[in-house]
């Protein structure tokens, strides 16, 4: 599962990185940035591909196609297993897939009745891609939304131990595949990048119970604290 999640990298490295790994011109503060504590319902950054070049924009996370009318129906996951069958999602996962932009991302790991949250970096990147798919509905006033659900597949070793599922996430030469509008011809393309992915890239470090609130956004989420 992958339920929450921070964009807090500086300015400088998130527009380098913008413009180098994805050839976009970005401005850090237009999106709101940094954003420490990211939850579901809200707003999130991700990278679709027309075909010629990546676009950037929001997403609304908690997948919600137009035809479900339930108000509280909110899908934040989808299992990479199932995603190509289940007929909530098979649609999307063939023409509206995503890269969900992150720096990190927060588990809780249970101790007898204590759940302590942990935060996922990348080891050797500070930023990261995740996979997603969205939809496009209209709101009862016709106007038009994009709603998106980041996938999840099983936990490998550097996560196992703390949760048994983690995010899909895609390596710089995985990324367009995922996003290239002729992916979706032949949906192997696509089950093969939610293979298991190799294990030694993550690190993580429990962090204060000020992430347990979402409405907490500050730096706080970040800061390592000591468990003993």
């Amino acid at each position: 599962m992958c339920g929450r999640f921070s964009l807090a990298v500086d300015k400088e490295t998130f527009e380098a990185t913008m413009q180098r790994e994805f050839h976009l011109d970005v401005d850090y503060e237009s999106y709101g940035l940094p954003r420490y504590n990211i939850a579901p319902s809200q707003d999130i950054l991700a990278l679709i591909h027309d075909g010629h070049k990546y676009r950037i924009g929001t997403l609304t996370w908690g997948f919600k196609p137009g035809f479900i009318k339930d108000s509280n129906f909110n899908v934040i996951n989808a299992r990479s297993e199932s995603v190509a069958t289940k007929p909530l999602f098979k649609e999307a996962l063939k023409s509206r897939r995503c890269l969900i932009l992150a720096d990190g991302f927060y588990e809780w790991k249970r101790d007898d009745q204590k759940k302590t949250p942990m935060r996922f970096t990348q080891i050797e990147k500070p930023l990261f891609t995740m996979a997603g798919i969205y939809t496009e509905s209209k709101t009862k006033k016709g106007e038009t939304y994009h709603s998106v659900a980041i996938l999840t597949q099983n936990a490998n070793k550097d996560m196992e131990e703390i949760h048994e599922r983690m995010p899909v996430i895609l390596s710089e030469n995985e990324r367009l595949a995922w996003v290239h509008p002729n992916s979706g011809k032949d949906l192997s393309t696509l089950t093969d990048l939610l293979e298991e992915k190799e294990a030694g890239l993550l690190r993580h470090y429990p962090v204060s119970p000020v992430v347990n609130n979402p409405k907490n956004d500050t730096p706080k989420c970040l800061t390592p604290i000591n468990r003993s």
